[in-house]
């Protein structure tokens, strides 16, 4: 957990947030995929249905035990 020293920092961070959201609500987000494919072939680009199918979904999901408080 995020504590904040000062309500200075939560406003800045609301500030952040309302910046995001206008700026998705307006053009949104472009990305030129096959141009950064294309740039940067060095990268082992995967679809996201190739890196949705390598995960271990049920390890995942699975509920985390209750512990300790953490600080």
């Amino acid at each position: 957990m995020t504590t904040r020293s000062s309500s200075l920092e939560c406003h800045a961070d609301f500030d952040d947030r309302a910046s995001l959201d206008a700026a998705l609500a307006g053009a949104g987000l472009d990305v030129d995929i096959a141009g950064l494919r294309r740039a940067h072939p060095e990268v082992g680009w995967h679809s996201f249905t190739d890196w949705a199918a390598g995960q271990d979904w049920p390890a995942l999901l699975r509920p985390v035990p209750a512990g300790p408080a953490r600080r």
